[in-house]
């Protein structure tokens, strides 16, 4: 049941952050119910939930049983996010937002990483308003915060 659980967060941080929707969610769930058999209550919620708001996603997805590694939830999620980035640069404003709501919430692999992780967003706003910069500049630097933070990103 860990390795559920451990997706579970992940598809929980990753519906609270916008990178997925509750469909995909969802989908999840009745594919991991079909595929072990699980009896868990909240992944079976989760299954028939495609009518619930995603607050009440999130609280399912958090009801999942088991324990979590929160480093590998945070390897899994920033190398998506480097591969999303890498494909299309315009997400690095949604990007920078998104770590830095991780931030607030001290979802965080370590404290050299919170700081980049709320700095982000403000040099973009810098970059953009011709201050500090460019915006190419940040997201070069976000693309390398990402792909150190998830060993399993492309390279």
């Amino acid at each position: 049941m860990t390795i559920t659980r451990q997706k579970a967060e992940t598809y929980r941080v990753a519906l609270a952050g916008g990178l997925i929707g509750p469909g995909e969610v969802v989908a999840w769930a009745r594919e991991t119910i079909s595929a072990t058999g699980t009896t868990d209550p909240a992944l079976h919620a989760l299954s028939v939930a495609a009518h619930l708001s995603v607050g009440n996603l999130l609280h399912l997805l958090n009801q999942v049983e088991g324990p979590c590694d929160t480093q590998k939830v945070l390897r899994t999620l920033f190398g998506a996010m480097h591969r999303q980035l890498r494909a299309d640069h315009a997400k690095t404003p949604e990007f920078t937002r998104i770590l830095e709501r991780l931030a607030a919430t001290g979802f965080c692999p370590d404290a050299a990483a919170e700081v980049r992780m709320w700095a982000f967003n403000d040099l973009l706003l810098a970059a953009q308003q011709g201050t500090f910069g460019t915006p190419d500049g940040v997201r070069e630097e976000l693309e390398s915060f990402l792909r150190n933070y998830a060993p399993f990103a492309e390279p």
